[in-house]
């Protein structure tokens, strides 16, 4: 199951059980989804970029290349991304760190979606 989320919740809201097992204010899932600006990217080996969805921002993977695609990125743009949440150490400063190895990636292009997310996120949590 994909839960909705604001990235905020991903950051504050998650118990890790097992590696397999995690919950977002108690329900289990395997897929996160959420939506946001892109504020920055890089092209490499895999398509690394920061989306910022109001409440906060976290990076995201995508192990494909992009020469797949017909999209190219530009920083304002704003997606919608299902995937993985993976956990590690910054081994740099050995923090613990978090992103999303995404599984989807879609621009959207209409100008009332960013609202009308807000409020999904919000009904998703009450059913």
């Amino acid at each position: 199951m994909s839960r909705k989320c604001f990235i905020s919740h991903l950051k504050t809201s998650i118990t890790i059980i097992s590696p397999e097992e995690i919950l977002l204010f108690g329900n289990s899932f395997n897929l996160v989804w959420i939506q946001g600006i892109l504020i920055d990217y890089h092209i490499s080996d895999s398509f690394r970029f920061w989306i910022d969805d109001g409440t906060d921002a976290v990076l995201i993977v995508f192990q494909e290349t992009f020469a797949f695609f017909d999209y190219k990125p530009a920083k304002g743009d704003y997606l919608s991304v299902k995937g993985n949440i993976v956990f590690g150490v910054d081994l740099s400063n050995k923090k613990k760190t978090m992103y999303i190895q995404a599984e989807l990636i879609s621009k959207l292009n209409d100008p009332n979606l960013e609202t009308l997310w807000n409020l999904e996120v919000l009904d998703s949590f009450g059913s």
